[in-house]
C-alpha cells in the first residue's frame, strides 16, 4: 500500500481535527484513505471524482474487503468530501502562486 502524500495527508488531519473526529479514529480514516488512493492509482481513477468513490465502494464490496452498510458508506463519503476539499484548496493555493 502506498503512503498518503504528506500534504494531503496533514490537510486530512486538519480536517479530521475541525471536524471533531475522535483521535483514536484517525488510523481508521487514513487507512480507508490509502485504500482509496491505492485503488485510484490501480485503475487510473480520478481521485478527486465522484464516480471514482462509487467504483471503489462497488469494488470493496465485490471482494468483501469491509461490511458494507450505510455507517461505513458515510464515512467513505466523508474521505471522499475531505479529499475533494484538500485538493480545491491545492488548487487555488496553487493558482495563486502561478500568477503572483
Amino acid at each position: 500500500m502506498n503512503s498518503i502524500p504528506s500534504q494531503l495527508q496533514t490537510e486530512f488531519e486538519t480536517i479530521l481535527r475541525n471536524r471533531s473526529i475522535p483521535t483514536g479514529l484517525h488510523p481508521f480514516y487514513r487507512k480507508w484513505l490509502r485504500f482509496y488512493l491505492d485503488f485510484c492509482r490501480k485503475y487510473r481513477f480520478p481521485e478527486t471524482e465522484r464516480k471514482s468513490l462509487d467504483y471503489f465502494l462497488l469494488n470493496c464490496r465485490e471482494k468483501s474487503k469491509m461490511m458494507y452498510n450505510n455507517w461505513l458508506l458515510m464515512k467513505l463519503r466523508f474521505v471522499m468530501n475531505s479529499l475533494n476539499a484538500v485538493t480545491q484548496r491545492f488548487q487555488n493555493h496553487h493558482d495563486l502562486h502561478a500568477y503572483g
